[in-house]
């Protein structure tokens, strides 16, 4: 069984999913470049090598992990959310294309809250980043299986034993 996911007008879309993505980068970027200087630069290639030759997934990831590795402990927390916003920005560019745009941004928003706000806890209660970071990492891996057990249950392909 196969359900299309796209919308088969990409016109609109597209631009807006392009726009959206390309907003992201650069708050992601500024906000980096803020902090680390002309070296954040390296975000925008990432995300942008990544998005364009693999997925927005990927971008997200790469984006993730060269924050996690030039942010500086004595960085601002602002500018970190700053960073955290625009790199959301380019993981919801892909839901514009989306069957159902507004539920998939709504729930994806809610878990964004959901496990940015547990990795904030566990900075804040440890003051270590390592530990926060694994936090959401653990929160995000945790959401996207449950999702995709949901998914799998909700097109029918789970068999009974």
């Amino acid at each position: 069984m196969t359900v299309a996911t796209r919308r088969s007008d990409f016109g609109d879309h597209s631009t807006v999913r392009k726009v959206l993505a390309t907003l992201g980068t650069v708050v992601a970027t500024a906000a980096l470049g803020l902090v680390v200087g002309p070296v954040g630069v390296l975000v925008a290639v990432g995300i942008g090598s990544a998005q364009f030759l693999v997925s927005t997934t990927a971008a997200f990831a790469t984006g993730q992990i060269v924050l996690a590795a030039l942010y500086p402990p004595s960085g601002s927390p602002v500018v970190l959310v700053l960073a955290e916003i625009g790199l959301l920005c380019v993981l919801f560019s892909s839901a514009v294309d989306h069957h159902d745009t507004g539920r998939l941004l709504t729930a994806s928003l809610v878990a964004g809250v959901a496990i940015g706000g547990s990795g904030w806890l566990a900075l804040r209660s440890s003051a270590t980043i390592w530990i926060g970071a694994s936090v959401i990492v653990a929160g995000t891996a945790f959401v996207a299986y449950g999702l995709h057990r949901y998914e799998r249950v909700h097109l029918g392909l789970v068999e009974t034993p």
